[in-house]
């Protein structure tokens, strides 16, 4: 489970993800760019988590 501020905003990055290339490099510095768009904070949780949770290694 992540939290995130603003709380509609995991929506939204899933979406932003979605049809991505699957490389570890390149979705790094999507969610790091939709971070920085959105003003989102997530207290304990960095894109490295969410690259954990895809399961994406390379």
């Amino acid at each position: 489970d992540f939290t995130l501020y603003p709380k509609d905003c995991l929506e939204e990055l899933e979406g932003k993800l979605k049809g991505e290339i699957r490389k570890k490099k390149w979705l790094n510095s999507k969610i790091d760019e939709f971070y920085d768009q959105e003003k989102v904070q997530s207290p304990g949780v960095n894109s490295e988590d969410f690259l954990k949770a895809m399961k994406v290694e390379e």
